[in-house]
């Protein structure tokens, strides 16, 4: 059955399913990871420092890109990091 054409078939399709679902996730993350230091970059020209355990806490252990557009927009309205995070 192994060597059936329709064996390899179904497995070469499954293979192809499985690179495109793991480059979509490398994609994303890449955007998540891409927002996050654009958000801390501007962050900090913006507002200074922030620490390395807020930033960790707060802004790299977001990973809803929804979420990172909303406080990437809020950047340029709020008047520090607390009102950018809602605290």
């Amino acid at each position: 059955m192994r060597e059936s054409w329709t064996y390899q078939a179904i497995l070469e399709e499954g293979r192809a399913e499985g690179r495109a679902i793991a480059q979509a996730e490398a994609r994303r993350e890449g955007r998540v990871e891409q927002s996050h230091r654009i958000l801390i970059r501007l962050g900090r020209k913006r507002f200074g420092r922030l620490s390395r355990t807020l930033q960790w806490k707060k802004i790299q252990a977001i990973h809803d890109m929804e979420m990172l557009d909303k406080m990437l927009d809020r950047l340029l309205v709020v008047s520090s990091w607390d009102e950018l995070f809602g605290d």
